[in-house]
């Protein structure tokens, strides 16, 4: 069973917060070969005693079953945060403080936090870059006058008015924002970029994919229910295509990343 996230209520070990990201330890590892610094996707906001002050709604924490040698740790965007570019450069700072300590590094980020891992890879020094479902080229469901002229006032649109928030970070993956034109050149030692594409309605396990099985037929997306497919490709040194709706990509390309 899930375990959401509770306004006051601690949401782990945070080991580095700043205006624009907030980094939790999930783990340690048995040993120091290996780490996962992981981007969910979710935003949240702490006060000065690390307490949960804001949440994106049905939050759940980080729950993803990952072997126990590696060090996790898993980053959030804030609601006060300026957006990716900052977010990018906090992130990069918070990585190269690890330099030394660990033999492999590996970034990984879902959605908006996949182009926010491209982006802060310019700023890091010999990481393995992992982006899933990442919006490179954008999304039209960060486009508000899309989202109207699409939907109207359905029953679609007014769950989307429920979950989605327009804040910063969103706004940047709008297509033709002035982030996804200004996308730093990338570094990195390997980039493994993960593709995902909702499957057919049989292949919907859980209420979310169906839904995202519904809201990409009804955006037109040809995607996994959030990116489209053709915006999650972008230049790489590996790509792996998995079936999966955006709401479980992270978890999917996990476990594809480690077979």
């Amino acid at each position: 069973m899930k375990k959401f996230v509770r306004k006051g209520k601690p949401i782990g070990e945070i080991v580095y917060k700043t205006k624009n990201i907030v980094i939790e330890k999930v783990q340690d590892g048995i040993n120091n070969d290996k780490c996962y610094i992981i981007g969910t996707g979710y935003s949240l906001s702490v006060d000065d005693n690390d307490l949960v002050s804001l949440h994106d709604p049905f939050m759940d924490k980080f729950g993803i079953n990952i072997d126990k040698n590696i060090t996790v740790f898993s980053f959030y965007f804030t609601f006060e945060s300026s957006g990716l570019e900052e977010s990018s450069r906090e992130l990069a700072s918070f990585i190269n403080n690890l330099d030394g300590k660990y033999k492999d590094i590996y970034l990984i980020g879902q959605s908006k936090c996949g182009v926010c891992s491209y982006n802060a890879s310019h700023y890091c020094n010999n990481i393995i870059l992992v982006t899933i479902a990442a919006p490179f080229k954008g999304t039209p469901t960060a486009d508000l006058k899309y989202v109207d002229e699409t939907l109207k006032r359905n029953v679609l649109r007014l769950i989307y008015d429920k979950l989605f928030c327009n804040h910063n970070v969103d706004k940047d993956i709008a297509p033709g924002s002035k982030f996804l034109n200004n996308l730093k050149e990338p570094k990195y030692r390997e980039h493994i970029n993960i593709i995902s594409r909702i499957g057919k309605i049989k292949d919907c396990r859980y209420p979310s994919d169906l839904f995202l099985y519904f809201w990409n037929k009804a955006l037109k997306l040809n995607g996994d229910g959030v990116i489209p497919c053709e915006s999650q490709i972008v230049n790489s040194t590996k790509t792996i295509n998995i079936i999966s709706s955006h709401a479980h990509s992270l978890k999917n390309g996990i476990k594809a990343l480690e077979k």
